[in-house]
C-alpha cells in the first residue's frame, strides 16, 4: 500500500507546478536547444500520466475482485 501512496504523492508533487511555469526559468539562447528540452518534458509528462492509468486500472481492478468476492460471501 505504502508504494502505491509514494506514487500518487509524487504524482501530486509533479502536477502541482504546471510544465509552463517550469519552463520560465529554463529558457534557452537557441530554440532547438529549447524545444529539444521541452520535448523532453513531456516524455516526462507522458511517463506520469501512464503510471496514473496504470496505478488507477490497478486499483479498479482490485475493487471489482473485492466486491465480487464481498457478494459472494
Amino acid at each position: 500500500m505504502n508504494y502505491f501512496e509514494e506514487q500518487i504523492t509524487s504524482l501530486q508533487k509533479f502536477a502541482e507546478v504546471p510544465l509552463m511555469t517550469r519552463r520560465m526559468e529554463k529558457n534557452q539562447a537557441y530554440p532547438i536547444d529549447e524545444l529539444l528540452e521541452v520535448y523532453d518534458d513531456v516524455k516526462e509528462l507522458e511517463a506520469n500520466l501512464q503510471k496514473a492509468i496504470d496505478l488507477s486500472k490497478f486499483i479498479i481492478t482490485k475493487n471489482k475482485e473485492i466486491l465480487q468476492f464481498n457478494y459472494e460471501i
